[in-house]
């Protein structure tokens, strides 16, 4: 249900009159807008949205706290239901954006990003994760296959959402 709820309020947040975004932050934020409608009354009883949540990973037998964007959290025991984390790369060709900002997501960020949810994966296996990229200008149209690969060999318990400007 979570989940379902979520995905919506993406999809809501991407058509909001509060396009375009300029930086990632502002992705999140307006979807953390659209998912508190999305939860309504009834479940904002049950669940909060936490920014920036610290959650205990392990990597090769290294454990340590990292922070994901987005944490939907059952009030009554505090455990996060579903994790978010989120990467956005504007189209490069937005005049109000200079140039040699770009590019703001590389492959490498994305990956540590993957491997950030496979080390709490590893520890809480409970806990569903959301990984979005939003794509303005489709700059990694080409590279999908290789982030499904990367994904698919982390064995992540988690979702893979990559949202292109088609």
């Amino acid at each position: 249900m979570i989940k379902a709820i979520v995905e919506d309020a993406i999809y809501k947040a991407l058509k909001s009159q509060e396009r375009p975004f300029y930086t990632e932050r502002d992705f999140i934020w307006t979807c953390h807008k659209e998912i508190l409608k999305g939860l309504g009354l009834e479940n904002s009883t049950k669940y909060q949205i936490q920014y920036e949540y610290p959650i205990q990973g392990q990597n090769d037998d290294v454990k340590k706290t990292y922070y994901v964007d987005l944490a939907i959290v059952t009030k009554q025991n505090g455990h996060p239901e579903l994790l978010l984390e989120f990467k956005y790369e504007p189209d490069r060709t937005r005049a109000e954006i200079y140039y040699k900002k770009f590019p703001v997501v590389t492959l490498g960020g994305i990956y540590k990003d993957l491997d950030k949810i496979a080390a709490i994966n590893y520890l809480h296996r409970e806990t569903k994760c959301l990984f979005i990229l939003l794509d303005e200008g489709n700059h990694f149209k080409d590279k999908k296959e290789v982030i499904f690969s990367y994904y698919k060999d982390r064995n992540l318990d988690a979702s893979c959402l990559i949202i292109l400007n088609d």
